[in-house]
Formats: structure tokens, sequence, C-alpha cells
């Protein structure tokens, strides 16, 4: 059986065990000293002379100061499973993985920026504990990749492998996604739950707005963080020819971020448009202000072992060996 303890307040509460044991020595003699001058010196002599006791009532309140000694480092031994409430949200992160997020113009690519940057909201909410996390992909449909979990490493797992391959079909249909990550996966309490919508914000006629509708309606708080430069646009690698660009019908796609859109579902979802752009996908930051701040649910308990402490026996002990000293002096005193 192990025993634990803090060895360094044990060893602070040890070295003043004989400074305080000297002064209750020297307390002792002047007790004695004061009770001769009342009671006369043949008494106190008396007194003197029975060293088995002195000695006796100089030992409890030793052996008193190391249990406190020993109190104060927090023993512990053995081991008992407590049932800890866990409280949190449902964050469910809407990742769009359509072709135009390979677009270059963050760097390395628009997907790659969005996966560093929910990994780094992942360390924050893995430190904090307590809420759930779930992924969906989508392009031309949504697919989910993991589900409302508290396992961080799974999660983490998933999003490092996402890729443009991610979805089953090609496009951005990010109204279906919408609609699916709210009515189709299921596992959520609506009014502890938000979508952040990590997007490129181009759509193919999917009615967004019909959808963050939809989410509104249930409660669900929808966050959109737009990425991709909103006015010259970028070109498209194609993912099937390398160092060559998507073509269509001759000309050259280029993706263009549309911010207005953004900013519309998330009005109409109650949450907050980010329109990032160029500049650096500050998810943290969305965290702290829109979603931390917010009320938490008992989502579940987890059963953790922790170490059972004993510092109560030793007071107990210290208690009662202080009682036996004052016993024995008040029976002196009385005789």
């Amino acid at each position: 059986m192990e025993i634990q303890f803090n060895l360094v307040v044990f060893g602070l509460a040890a070295l003043s065990v004989p400074f305080v044991l000297g002064l209750y020595v020297r307390s002792f003699r002047h007790q004695y000293r004061a009770l001769g001058e009342f009671f006369g010196r043949r008494s106190v002599e008396q007194y003197l002379t029975n060293g088995r006791r002195r000695w006796t009532r100089a030992f409890c309140v030793m052996i008193a100061l190391l249990s406190l000694a020993v109190a104060v480092s927090q023993p512990r031994w053995g081991s008992q499973i407590e049932d800890v409430p866990r409280r949190g949200r449902d964050i469910v992160f809407l990742l769009d993985v359509s072709t135009s997020m390979l677009a270059e113009d963050l760097s390395p690519n628009r997907l790659s920026a969005a996966k560093v940057a929910i990994s780094t909201l992942v360390d924050e909410l893995r430190e904090e504990g307590g809420h759930r996390l779930s992924l969906i992909t989508f392009a031309g449909r949504a697919n989910l990749q993991s589900p409302l979990t508290h396992d961080y490493t799974f999660f983490q797992r998933k999003l490092n492998e996402t890729t443009t391959d991610s979805a089953a079909r090609k496009g951005t249909q990010i109204g279906q996604a919408l609609r699916q990550a709210v009515e189709g996966f299921g596992g959520i309490e609506p009014s502890y739950t938000d979508i952040i919508l990590v997007t490129d914000g181009e759509d193919h006629d999917s009615f967004p707005r019909e959808a963050a509708q939809i989410a509104a309606a249930a409660g669900v708080t929808l966050h959109a963080v737009g990425l991709g430069d909103p006015v010259a646009g970028a070109q498209v690698p194609d993912p099937d020819a390398p160092g060559e660009y998507l073509t269509y019908r001759g000309e050259e796609v280029i993706s263009r971020m549309d911010p207005n859109l953004l900013r519309e579902i998330a009005l109409i979802g109650g949450g907050k448009a980010i329109p990032s752009g160029l500049a650096g996908i500050d998810l943290l930051g969305l965290y702290r202000t829109e979603i931390a701040p917010k009320e938490r649910r008992v989502i579940n308990a987890t059963s953790t072992e922790s170490p059972i402490k004993h510092f109560h026996w030793f007071v107990l002990i210290a208690l009662m060996l202080l009682g036996l000293e004052m016993l024995i002096r008040d029976r002196r005193l009385a005789a």
C-alpha cells in the first residue's frame, strides 16, 4: 500500500516540533516557579522530583506535535471512486471540405488553416473539460465524422484525417449541412448547443437562410466563420492534377468568400459572424466571448479514482494526547 503525503510541509512542520517543545518545557519550569512562590518550595520540589510524570507529559506533547505535523502534510493511502459531474455545452463544428477549401489564399490552404484553428480551440476545451464536441464535414452532402463526445483525442484524430475527400459528393451545400446537423444527427440539447460553421461562404442553392431559421426555431445557436479572399478570390487547385487549377468551360475557377451570406445566417441563427477573410481565424476569441459565458448543463458524471485522506486520525491522536497531558497535570495539582 502506497502512502502519499506532502514531504515539504511535513518537514517544515516537524522542524517546528523541537522549538515548540522547548517553549513548553520552559513554560513548565516558569509555572512551577510561580507555584513555589504560592504553595511553598517543599511542595514544588515534591512535584519536580517525580520525573516519570514530568517526562510523560513532555512525551505526550512531543507525539501530539508530531501527529499534527503529519496531519498538515495531508497523508493519503488507499483509494475511492468518486462521481464528478461534468458541466458543459454541446459544440458542433460544421466544416466545409469542398474543393474550393483547397484555395491557397490562406497558408497552406483554407482547409488546413481551418483545421489548425479548430485544433487550437480544442486544446483549450480539453483543459477546461465538460464540453461535448462533434465534427460534421460537408460539401455536396454532410457526413458525421465524430458524434458528440468527451473523447477529445478521438475528435482530434478525426479532424486530422479530414480532407476534401471526407464528403460523399462535390459542391457546397451549407443549407443541407445545417439541416442535417439540427435534425438528422440527434443527441443534442438545442438550448445548450452551439454550431460553429467554418466555410469559405460559397453556397450552391441549398437555401442556407431557411436552414438557419430551422436552427433558430430549435433553439440552437449558429456562428459562422468565413475564410478566403472576398474580393479578388483565389484559384482552386485541381486535386487530381498537382500543379494545375480547376477550370470550367475553359475559364479558371475563382473562389471568393461570401461575407454577406455568413452575416445573414449568423444573424438568423442568433450567433456571431466572423468573416475572417485572409486574417487569422480566431475561434478562441469566438468561444471566449460567445460560448464560454453561456449557461451549461450537467452532461454526465465521470468516475474518478482519488486517494483517501487520513489527516483526521492524526488530529484525533494529537487531541487525545494533549487531553492526557492535561489530565496528568490536573492530577498532580490536585495531589
